[in-house]
């Protein structure tokens, strides 16, 4: 299980980081190179926070085998769920954000000569 999760996390985080960066490449504001880097940096970083929650997650219940009933509350999944989707929301709402931003300010520096 703890492969998985680290090998679904990673893809996850690279497909979200490929996406929330894709129209800044279109746009010009990053090259292809910082777009590979930034992907890159999204899988190492995935791939490394996913095993030690994971750890830490398999020690805590270890240790303390009563938060397991705690930790499988549907409450409790439905904040992990709500968390999860929120870090895969975020990226692409950012991205946008600076999409419109841009486009804004493009308009606005075309308008304002004409003022």
């Amino acid at each position: 299980m703890g492969i998985t999760a680290t090998g679904t996390a990673i893809l996850t985080q690279v497909i979200v980081t490929a996406i929330s960066y894709s129209l800044d490449l279109y746009r010009g504001d990053i090259t292809v190179e910082e777009y590979k880097n930034l992907v890159l940096e999204a899988a190492k970083a995935a791939g490394i926070a996913t095993p030690i929650v994971f750890l830490v997650l398999v020690a805590v219940l270890a240790l303390f085998p009563e938060f397991t009933v705690v930790l499988s509350a549907p409450v409790v999944i439905a904040g992990f769920n709500a968390l999860f989707g929120m870090s895969i929301a975020m990226p692409i709402v950012q991205s946008l954000l600076r999409h419109a931003n841009s486009q804004f300010a493009i308009r606005n520096s075309q308008l304002l000569p004409h003022a």
